[in-house]
């Protein structure tokens, strides 16, 4: 019994050790994560399995929020890479937020217009340590919002 209790402790505590555990900072996340920015266009968008789908009529204002998941690094984030799906000759403009701790905004970089498919957005290389990032997208009529990826500095 005693073995068998260091065997779960030991195991606990390598799998509590690697939780956070995120060695090259880049993480992806799946537009399902964005909601809209305006509480009366709740109604205008469709989570679906592969992103944000603005069902709505015109463009619409998405919102996401960028997790740090190195919060003791104040170096923001390197790049960020935004993937959306439109009916050709659409385009979406993108907005990349860095927040200090009281909500003022530290920074602001955008992408677009772009056409569907992939768009950058330069670095934020300012950050608060208790501050917070978030990506805001005018997604067109008809347009999903996909993929979101970054790599913190």
């Amino acid at each position: 019994m005693k073995k068998l209790l260091i065997l779960i402790s030991l195991s606990l505590l390598a799998l509590s050790g690697n939780a956070f555990a995120d060695g090259d900072n880049y993480t992806a996340l799946n537009g399902t994560g964005c909601d809209n920015y305006f509480a009366g266009d709740a109604g205008q968008f469709n989570h679906q399995y592969n992103g944000l789908a603005n069902v709505g009529v015109g463009s619409r204002w998405a919102s996401c929020p960028i997790d740090k998941d190195n919060v003791s690094s104040t170096l923001g984030i390197s790049s960020m890479w935004i993937r959306w799906a439109g009916a050709a000759g659409t385009t979406m403009t993108c907005y990349a937020y860095s927040f200090d701790v009281n909500g003022n905004v530290l920074q602001v970089k955008s992408v677009g217009p772009f056409a569907p498919g992939w768009g950058n957005i330069s670095g934020l290389n300012l950050d608060d340590f208790w501050g917070t990032n978030e990506l805001h997208c005018l997604v067109p009529q008809g347009g999903t919002l996909q993929t979101i990826h970054y790599f913190e500095s």
